[in-house]
């Protein structure tokens, strides 16, 4: 146990020499291992920013598509003003609308559904 004690002295003793001769390349060396530290086990480290990365072009392109879908639904409502009778059935079919004092039962085909993630 004292032989530890003394190697850990001695270690200390060099470190401290080293840096009384080289303070730059002690400096920089420090500074060096608090960035690699930051950029690697940091609380914002490269790969939790790689991962926010993927998430935020997995939305965006997800809001592209609704976009898209948006616009298609917004001119077949468009082309359906014309008719009512017609646009209560696209607002019943694809929206889900319903009269006020209506009940709404769904009925879907066990088997187009897809198994649960």
């Amino acid at each position: 146990m004292k032989d530890k004690k003394d190697r850990i002295k001695s270690l200390y003793r060099d470190f401290k020499d080293y840096a009384r001769r080289h303070p730059f390349k002690v400096i920089v060396g420090i500074g060096v291992l608090l960035i690699l530290y930051s950029l690697l086990l940091g609380d914002n480290n490269l790969f939790i920013r790689q991962k926010y990365a993927q998430r935020v072009k997995t939305l965006e392109r997800r809001l592209s598509q609704a976009e898209q879908k948006f616009r298609k639904d917004s001119v077949q409502l468009n082309w359906n003003l014309v008719d009512k009778t017609e646009l209560e059935h696209v607002a019943r079919t694809k929206f889900n609308f319903k009269k006020p004092e209506e009940v709404v039962f769904f009925l879907v085909d066990s088997a187009t559904l897809k198994p649960a993630e």
